[in-house]
């Protein structure tokens, strides 16, 4: 995994964005074969390939993937998806389902990030391996009991 590079955002001529990673990300938009502007770029991160990813898949959780490393989005979505993916990498957190939105496009699904503590992480996947399922799935199932026995409890 490459480490100690820069993430990028290029525009298209026709409005595209790509996001990726280079060391040198001026030197990489002259290999590409088609005429971009680099639109930003971050500074020399640690887990820039890693990072480069997360922002893919938060980008592609809006709905804005076109093709490979490229986004029909706008760079303020771009650097909100690479700040996001740069959190990520930075700490443990249990993403758990729905669809990811843009407050700027019409609000945010139900998406809930938990960060906990590493203890914590470890007693749940214990938990959830002995039932037999995924962590979020068991996460989920935890919270749900949890809810409807509050608000059986407050019915009373």
């Amino acid at each position: 995994m490459r480490t100690n590079a820069r993430v990028y955002i290029m525009k298209s001529d026709d409005g595209r964005l790509k996001i990726g990673h280079s060391v040198d990300p001026s030197r990489r938009s002259k290999q590409l074969g088609v005429a971009v502007s680099i639109m930003h770029e971050t500074d020399v991160l640690d887990q820039a390939e890693r990072i480069e990813r997360l922002a893919h898949r938060v980008l592609a959780l809006s709905g804005k993937h076109l093709c490979g490393e490229w986004f029909d989005a706008t760079v303020e979505d771009a650097i909100s998806a690479i700040d996001i993916a740069v959190r990520q990498a930075e700490s443990v957190e249990l993403p758990l389902g729905g669809r990811l939105n843009f407050p700027s496009r019409g609000g945010i699904t139900p998406t809930l990030t938990l960060r906990l503590p590493q203890e914590i992480r470890d007693k749940l996947e214990q938990m959830a391996e002995r039932d037999r399922r995924k962590l979020t799935q068991y996460v989920q199932k935890v919270l749900a009991d949890h809810v409807a026995r509050e608000s059986h409890s407050k019915k009373r």
